[in-house]
């Protein structure tokens, strides 16, 4: 138990001095943060193997590679402790967005909801759909901009439970839930969402099949004319399969996050379309001239460089706190910190891209 105190006093310690050397977490957040440290702590010490799970793992990416080309079992085992994980150092949104100068990380954020909840053009009254939301909270945020409905998909029953906690907790549960389910197999009714929306979701989808799938489930439950939005994950039109270096940037980063091979932006150019989603608005937010480049801001300020995470997090490995630090923090923290760092640097993964579509009245 005393090594248990030790561990979360020096983390807490090592948070408070990344915030010290502008690591961009201020001192109150840090704070407010410390409950929900404990809360992981406590939870990954005393019941996460986490050499088992990194085993695990490596085996069922494997599977999903060698043998099925399934990785919805690899992703829900991902997510079975990442989402904690995620939930505690990342807080309420998992995803990034290029920080606009002169906005907080909240105002940045509420800033992207509101353009695309305007982009989607929802109405009060109206539905919005989610794919693969997790906790929903941007779907849910974009939805109570507009004061239209929600529903959010997610295949992961622990992101179900967490997910309706919350909306009980904030007061939406009147006009918002969250379901279990595939996003490439809705339990919804044909034309039944007025807009849909997908945030780094259909990185889980490949390129031909699963993400034609997906695109034509959303053509199916959106309404003639309705809008679909998607940001996501993507390899950029740069991205040189036969360089190596490029290779395994993003092999890294689907294989440490438990994702399938990347799509790419030609395949959000090229095949929504032939569903009848006609492209309307391209938008990456790395070019805009007033915001810092994403690997610069928020999660990459506190994340990077991860060597200083995997320092501390092997140092409790060896004075006997947790066996299995070291492997997590090579497998879930370095990497894939490192490589979306240095690829979104050389400009050759899209990860903050906005596509907007709409669906066509008539498509044969």
């Amino acid at each position: 138990m005393a090594k248990t105190y030790l561990t979360v006093v020096v983390f807490l310690a090592a948070v408070l001095w990344a915030c010290l050397e502008g690591k961009g977490i201020p001192v109150l957040g840090v704070v407010t943060m410390i409950p929900s440290l404990l809360a992981a702590g406590v939870q990954i010490i005393f019941h996460t193997d986490l050499v088992g799970f990194t085993q695990q793992h490596k085996e069922m990416y494997a599977h999903a590679t060698d043998v099925d080309g399934n990785y919805s079992a690899v992703t829900i085992h991902y997510y079975s402790v990442m989402g904690d994980f995620l939930q505690t150092t990342l807080g309420e949104y998992w995803h990034w967005v290029p920080q606009k100068r002169g906005l907080s990380r909240d105002q940045n954020y509420d800033d992207f909801n509101m353009r695309v909840s305007k982009e989607l053009d929802l109405q009060p009254g109206q539905t919005l759909c989610e794919m693969g939301c997790g906790l929903c909270r941007t779907g849910r945020d974009i939805a109570k901009k507009a004061g239209a409905k929600f529903i959010g998909v997610t295949l992961s029953p622990r992101e179900v439970e967490l997910g309706q906690r919350e909306l009980e907790a904030d007061g939406h549960g009147a006009w918002a839930k969250i379901i279990q389910g595939d996003y490439k197999d809705m339990p919804m009714d044909d034309g039944s969402c007025d807009a849909v929306f997908a945030i780094y979701t259909l990185k889980y989808s490949q390129a031909g099949t699963t993400l034609n799938k997906a695109f034509a489930e959303v053509a199916r439950i959106l309404r003639p004319d309705g809008k679909f939005g998607s940001y996501e994950i993507l390899k950029a039109a740069t991205h040189d399969e036969s360089n190596a270096t490029h290779k395994e940037w993003t092999d890294r980063i689907s294989y440490h996050t438990g994702m399938p091979p990347l799509s790419s932006v030609q395949n959000f150019r090229e095949d929504p379309p032939k569903f009848g989603l006609k492209l309307l608005v391209e938008d990456n937010y790395e070019n805009h001239a007033d915001r810092a480049p994403s690997y610069a801001g928020y999660p990459f300020s506190i994340a990077d460089p991860p060597t200083f995470w995997v320092g501390l997090l092997s140092f409790f490995e060896d004075i006997g706190v947790k066996e299995g630090f070291r492997g997590f923090a090579e497998n879930f923290v370095k990497h894939p910190v490192e490589d979306f760092v240095a690829s979104i640097r050389e400009g050759v993964l899209a990860s903050s891209t906005l596509f907007i579509y709409q669906k066509e009245t008539q498509h044969a």
